[in-house]
């Protein structure tokens, strides 16, 4: 690079990351798009925790039945228990995705406080007047200190980007499905209503207790495609994306500081 075009980059990037730090400040937003992921996760959260109970309540249902005169007690609800099994491994996964958006809300209150962007900008001056003039031993100076600006420039803006294209990949391609897929689970979380004493005529009415668990299991049963989709959709914004993010900035930053 030509040394008029090199100084010239050095204030446009001393100029640009200030800017960013002190007065642009992306972290209002971050934290925002952070907090509606995290809202997200909860809600299907707490939907699975909703078809947990319904199953719960399911699986202890008992039906009296009388044949040959004989009384025998049956449980049909122990059929549900692979469901519920699995209701309850995605709640667990659910729960994990959200201390996963807690973990990016915390990182971006750390990234946002004044002392890193104190840090970043004694960084990135010192590392300028390193690189503006050439000699060998400025240079030896600037390659030392870079590994410590690239830091601090992760510290500072990994959360808000990984936030902002989080977000932005939501809106636009999972948006639709995960609507679908949350009225799916919440539909199958619904109890019947709880009208006094159902529990004791639904114990002389065995016809009735098989038709509300079959209800129930078909519900289930279209959530569980549901509830696959969610995790998919959790675990690309949690875990794929994070590491994505990370690597491209990570990039950047080694270009940028080439």
């Amino acid at each position: 690079m030509h040394e008029p075009l090199r100084k010239t980059f050095l204030l446009l990037l001393l100029a640009a990351v200030t800017a960013a730090c002190w007065w642009v400040r992306p972290d209002d937003a971050a934290r925002r798009f952070v907090q509606d992921g995290l809202q997200r996760s909860l809600a299907s959260f707490a939907a699975a925790r909703a078809i947990g109970a319904a199953l719960a309540v399911a699986q202890g249902t008992e039906v009296t039945a009388q044949p040959l005169g004989v009384g025998v007690v049956l449980a049909p609800g122990q059929a549900l228990k692979p469901a519920s099994d699995l209701v309850e491994q995605f709640a667990t996964l659910m729960l994990a995705a959200s201390a996963a958006f807690g973990v990016q809300l915390l990182l971006a209150n750390i990234g946002a406080h004044w002392l890193v962007s104190a840090l970043l900008t004694a960084a990135l001056v010192a590392w300028v007047a390193l690189r503006w003039r050439s000699d060998a031993p400025r240079r030896r100076a600037a390659r030392r200190l870079a590994p410590v600006l690239a830091a601090l420039l992760l510290a500072r803006f990994a959360v808000p980007a990984l936030a902002a294209g989080n977000e932005a990949l939501f809106r636009l391609v999972m948006a639709p499905d995960y609507a679908v897929a949350q009225a799916t689970l919440a539909n199958a979380g619904q109890r019947p209503p709880a009208d006094e004493g159902w529990l004791d005529r639904l114990k002389r009415a065995p016809q009735e207790v098989q038709q509300r668990l079959g209800d129930l299991a078909a519900r289930v049963g279209r959530a569980v495609e549901q509830m696959v989709r969610l995790i998919a959709f959790f675990l690309l914004q949690t875990l794929l994306l994070p590491l994505f993010f990370l690597w491209l900035l990570r990039r950047l930053c080694r270009m940028l500081l080439a």
